[in-house]
């Protein structure tokens, strides 16, 4: 009896918070939105049902291969001469800054999902730019991409960007960035460093994967019909995993197919468009998928596919990589070797991120074995996808 008193009291009441509209009623069903940019494309109702337990079949959903606009991330966009040469560089918020140094092949755009969510979280002036011979920046020798050079680069636009007071800056560089963000720091080239962030890349295991990196960009697609295609395949292939992170950055890793790019490469491979844009990405992780110089080539400088699988003979459709990473490899042994002995001399506190610990190397493994409390006062933290290890309490 009494159980049922209060059953009953209980259902009053949840009568009375929905007429005041302070709960929703028992059977709302939300739209679901997996992230901001990415919603589910729907077809009939509009709401979203979570499928039973016992259903064998995964939800899948559609994923929007557009592009999206720089400006929806950062507020800036300029050209900063410095000497010959022509820096594009993005920039939000104010305060101290953080100055991003994308990866190779990449473009400051890699870095526009992190300025968003960075700004969220704290006061800072996020400031990103396309490297010697990435993205829109432009020199005088855009093939030279040695780490000396690179570096420079920097210490260049830097003094141009704050010709007098320099503001405190914290350097944080992804793969071949992070190699040079190192030696910025190492080498003094820019003032007032406060922090060194260096994300996924190791000196040990960058050195042992050169080996086979150019088996690897063989088998990237040398030509895409349009950018949505390329953004497709960057999913599908399992480059990346974040949808919004694709549909901005991709852009910046492009470039249109000039008659020269297509009579240097003669039977490029082209990415197989026979399936629809929209074709269906499981969710839980990217299909991997690789593609053959067989499947779909063509003569390039003849026909392109477009987005709606029609054959079309205009000589300056489609879209090739910026970079040509194949032809840099003189340069890669250069980039990270002596990286983490001069990683370990930097005096500004040091993040790493890495997928791991075990990625460590034997300069980074030594180092870590041999913290302990109060052996000096250089900050140093090891920060891995699975466990964050910080030495003597962010000392080493």
């Amino acid at each position: 009896l009494l159980y049922t008193i209060k059953f009953e009291f209980a259902m009053e009441r949840l009568k009375e918070l929905q007429k005041t509209g302070t709960i929703p009623p028992p059977h709302h069903k939300p739209m679901y939105h997996p992230d901001h940019s990415d919603p589910i494309v729907q077809s009939g109702s509009s709401n979203f049902s979570i499928p039973s337990a016992g259903s064998s079949k995964r939800s899948k959903r559609k994923r929007s291969f557009s592009e999206l606009p720089w400006s929806d991330y950062f507020s800036d966009r300029k050209i900063v001469e410095a000497g010959r040469s022509k820096f594009c560089v993005y920039s939000k918020g104010s305060g101290p800054v953080v100055l991003c140094l994308h990866g190779g092949g990449h473009s400051s755009l890699s870095w526009a999902v992190f300025t968003a969510d960075l700004l969220q979280r704290t006061q800072v002036q996020v400031v990103a730019f396309d490297q010697r011979g990435h993205g829109d920046t432009t020199t005088e020798d855009d093939s030279d991409l040695s780490a000396e050079t690179l570096a420079g680069d920097v210490g260049v636009l830097w003094n141009v960007m704050y010709p007098e007071d320099k503001p405190p800056v914290v350097l944080m560089g992804h793969s071949m960035g992070g190699a040079v963000a190192i030696r910025v720091a190492a080498q003094d080239v820019i003032p007032n460093i406060r922090g060194v962030a260096v994300i996924d890349v190791v000196e040990g295991s960058a050195m042992d994967a050169l080996s086979s990196m150019q088996s690897v960009l063989k088998r990237r697609p040398k030509k895409f019909s349009d950018k949505r295609k390329a953004i497709e395949w960057v999913l599908k292939s399992g480059q990346l995993r974040n949808n919004e992170s694709a549909r901005v950055s991709m852009g910046g890793q492009l470039k249109k197919v000039t008659k020269k790019d297509r009579s240097a490469t003669p039977d490029n491979p082209v990415p197989n468009t026979s399936t629809d844009l929209a074709e269906e990405i499981e969710e839980g992780g990217a299909e991997r998928v690789e593609m053959s110089p067989s499947e779909g080539s063509m003569q390039a400088s003849e026909v392109v596919m477009t987005s709606e699988g029609e054959m079309t003979s205009q000589p300056d459709m489609g879209y090739t990589w910026r970079v040509n990473l194949s032809a840099t490899e003189k340069y890669w042994s250069g980039w990270y070797s002596g990286m983490s002995k001069l990683f370990l001399s930097v005096p500004a506190p040091k993040l790493l991120l890495l997928a791991g610990p075990d990625r460590l190397d034997t300069e980074l493994t030594v180092a870590h074995m041999q913290v302990g409390p109060g052996r000096d006062e250089r900050n140093y933290c090891l920060y891995s996808q699975n466990r964050e290890v910080c030495l003597g309490g962010l000392q080493y």
